[in-house]
């Protein structure tokens, strides 16, 4: 058993705590884990007294790196005993109730994401990956960050000490003892980036841990699974290094306001825009050629990239040129000229988004222009012609062979898609305000009566015979012309996770409410936790949620410097345990 007052692992007989001296008394704690500490209705509520009269100002953020100032530790049960007490006891609960988990789910267009470490305020820090014991870190940590593939965690001290170790920190290879930060978006399975004190960026390849010195950069994008990289300096200078390489290759130079867009993951193509002149040129870079894509503009043309999965296709939209090019490997691009202003958001196929998909197996695109009452939908084969297929639309989304779309007068409709062939159509719905698929495309949500940032959700699944109604009063934002649903979907859509009495708190402005789960075909739904901060929902995976592998952070309390402490809760479809206390948002 363990002393429910410091967490020291005591014999079953103890009378006393040889720890802290308290009298034992036993805790379950397989019971006392599975139960949640008393929870507020609303986010005010969730506000301590003592810090009810702070005023409202900016949080740190991640990359200011300010000593957390103010914060005492607060006794809460068995979190905040002496440091290795402490670990052991959450990572015994943790384990206690992962040992309840169901089988593995199977899921499609899901792998892994990058997992960064949660703080506490004395430097502990805390990797959660769902499923999983904690993987805790001691000493003053300032950032620790875990691979996609989880081989490789990335820990940086305060004291500038930046090293990388695995899962079981069983061997530590020491990269340098003048970092200065990294990013979380920089990690990837092949390596990452840091800057160092002197601001020097530096890549690290994890198949050697060998490091290269980029220089002071002006502005840089990765490729999206690779550490390839274009990047630029403030006297012009372009440069590309593919994952492989050891050092740059200049590509170009620019006189002002360089905007890199992508970078495959070989770095053997890129894309970007450079003003020449009061002129603007998006170029494309691919092997030793630079290609002008269309003629110098006068304004920034918002232009978005795109690969297919194997980088066997490149789309490249460009909003206010209302032009897209379609450049297949091996060939040169193909420009598709429209007469309206491009959603540059996202790219259909005729099964999924672009970036799901495989070249050989895309047949058509689909991308929308601007309308006198919305927008239009357009179906553009790979030789670039293309054919308008629905006018005059709110909002629309393709998936495996149909289109989800709401009409001008807000009605929602579901039907086939062959091509440039649109048949079949069937009304779900009236008076919709908004809507969204699943990422599979077998589920489609919609919300109707949205008023003061809450509506009512519905669920419709391709095949059944009408939508399901899911709860009443759930929390969506809306302005006077859209409303953006607010909605977690499990990856095959069968789960819904959403919230319900939603408030803000008013120190930090941090958003918390009710945290619900609804699973296709329920009568009921389930109330998981109150004040849940809503932007905390992971399940460490890309595409979706698992619904049996879930954590989530609860709003604590906040401090005279305007630090958010969270408790951050494991989910495993049945009980929640608390992992980690009291961690820090910087």
């Amino acid at each position: 058993m363990f002393c429910d007052h410091c967490g020291a692992k005591l014999s079953d007989d103890a009378v006393y705590c040889s720890n802290c001296g308290e009298k034992a008394k036993k805790v379950d704690l397989g019971k006392a884990t599975s139960q949640e500490k008393p929870v507020f209705e609303t986010a005010s509520a969730c506000v301590s007294p003592e810090n009810a009269e702070a005023r409202c100002e900016p949080l740190h953020t991640a990359n200011s790196y300010q000593p957390l100032k103010g914060k005492t530790p607060k006794k809460k049960g068995v979190i905040f005993g002496v440091a290795a007490v402490t670990v052991a006891v959450l990572v015994f609960a943790a384990i206690s109730l992962l040992g309840k988990n169901k089988p593995a789910p199977v899921v499609n267009n899901a792998s892994n994401s990058v997992v960064s470490a949660e703080i506490t305020s004395d430097g502990t820090a805390y990797v959660l990956v769902p499923g999983e014991a904690p993987i805790v870190i001691g000493g003053e940590v300032r950032q620790a960050v875990l691979s996609e593939d989880r081989e490789h965690l990335i820990v940086l001290l305060d004291d500038g000490t930046l090293y990388v170790t695995d899962k079981a920190q069983s061997k530590r290879t020491t990269i340098t003892d003048a970092a200065a930060f990294f990013e979380y978006t920089d990690i990837r399975n092949d390596g990452f980036f840091y800057s160092d004190i002197d601001n020097v960026v530096h890549r690290i390849l994890f198949s050697d841990f060998s490091s290269v010195a980029l220089g002071q950069f002006h502005y840089y994008v990765l490729a999206e699974n690779t550490t390839s990289v274009i990047y630029c300096f403030e006297n012009g200078d372009i440069y590309i290094m593919s994952c492989d390489a050891r050092e740059g290759e200049k590509i170009g130079t620019f006189t002002r306001n360089v905007e890199f867009s992508a970078i495959s993951d070989d770095g053997k193509i890129s894309v970007w825009t450079a003003m020449n002149g009061d002129k603007e040129t998006i170029y494309l870079h691919d092997g030793n050629e630079k290609i002008p894509l269309g003629e110098p503009y006068y304004s920034s043309t918002f232009i978005r990239t795109f690969f297919t999965k194997d980088h066997g296709i490149l789309v490249v939209v460009s909003a206010f040129r209302e032009s897209m090019w379609i450049k297949r490997s091996g060939q040169s691009p193909i420009r598709v000229q429209f007469d309206a202003t491009l959603d540059s958001s996202h790219v259909f196929t005729n099964d999924l988004y672009i970036t799901d998909m495989v070249s050989e197996d895309i047949t058509s695109l689909y991308i929308d222009t601007a309308s006198a009452s919305g927008r239009d939908v357009h179906c553009v084969s790979l030789d670039g012609q293309r054919e308008k297929i629905l006018t005059n639309v709110r909002d629309y989304r393709v998936c495996n062979g149909r289109v989800v779309y709401i009409d001008k007068h807000d009605n929602l409709y579901l039907a086939t898609l062959s091509g440039a062939l649109v048949s079949d159509q069937k009304q779900l719905a009236s008076a919709v305000d908004g809507f969204e698929m699943s990422r599979g495309g077998e589920y489609v949500y919609f919300m109707k009566d949205c008023a003061d940032n809450a509506g009512t959700l519905f669920c419709y699944k391709i095949g059944a015979e009408e939508p399901l109604k899911v709860a009443e009063d759930v929390f969506a934002d809306a302005n006077d012309y859209y409303v953006w649903m607010q909605l977690y979907p499990s990856v095959d859509g069968s789960t819904l996770f959403f919230y319900q009495d939603m408030g803000r708190e008013p120190v930090v402005y941090e958003e918390i409410g009710t945290l619900m789960r609804w699973d296709y075909g329920d009568a009921e739904v389930e109330r998981i936790a109150s004040c849940v901060v809503k932007d905390s929902l992971t399940s460490a995976i890309k595409g979706g949620l698992d619904a049996d592998r879930l954590l989530f952070a609860k709003f604590d309390s906040t401090d005279s410097d305007y630090n958010v402490f969270e408790d951050w809760m494991y989910y495993n479809g049945e009980e929640t345990v608390e992992v980690a206390s009291d961690t820090v948002r910087r």
